[in-house]
Order: structure tokens, then sequence, then C-alpha cells
């Protein structure tokens, strides 16, 4: 339930709660494995399986060439460190992201 999670705040509470197809939204996705593998070949170490973003809405897949995606660490809002508030699973949008 919604109602039971913590928010860094309240402006981006609203932008995790819009829905994805309306822009901009506030978005914790799960990247596979794969993505992980990808990764390291390329010399990028990720230590862990949550990304966030901001989007500018979209119908289908989040990584489409049409997306406006920006990754951040850091809420825009109140200056939080995102992977400190929201390392739950239970905040996760959507799973096995490969980009």
């Amino acid at each position: 339930m919604l109602e039971s999670r913590k928010f860094c705040c309240e402006r981006l509470k609203g932008l995790y709660t819009v829905e994805k197809e309306f822009g901009p939204n506030f978005r914790i996705i799960k990247i596979s494995d794969n993505f992980k593998t990808q990764s390291l070949r390329r010399g990028i170490e990720i230590n862990d399986y949550l990304r966030y973003l901001i989007t500018s809405g979209y119908d289908s897949k989040l990584s489409s060439s049409l997306t406006d995606v920006i990754f951040i660490e850091y809420c825009p809002f109140c200056g939080n460190e995102l992977s400190r508030v929201y390392s739950e699973n239970v905040f996760i949008n959507e799973e096995a992201h490969d980009w």
C-alpha cells in the first residue's frame, strides 16, 4: 500500500504516484542480471539493482528511444540520497530492465 511507504518528501511522492503515461514522473526500476553483466563487461560496476529516474511519460517500454529519461541519485526537491530512502523492493515500479 502506498500509504505505508515512507517517501523523502511530498513533491517526489507526487511524481511517484503519477501514472507512467503522464509526465514528468518518478520511477524506481530494477535492472536485469543481464544488464549488470553487460555493464561489467564495459567496465561499469553496478553494486545494486535499483535505478531512480525521472521520465517524460511513456506508453510501452521505458527504454524506448521516444522516452526522455534522466537518471538521478538525489531527490531534486529535498536533496536526500535516493538509495537510502528507496532501498526496499516495495518501491519498485518496474523490473528486469535491459538498456
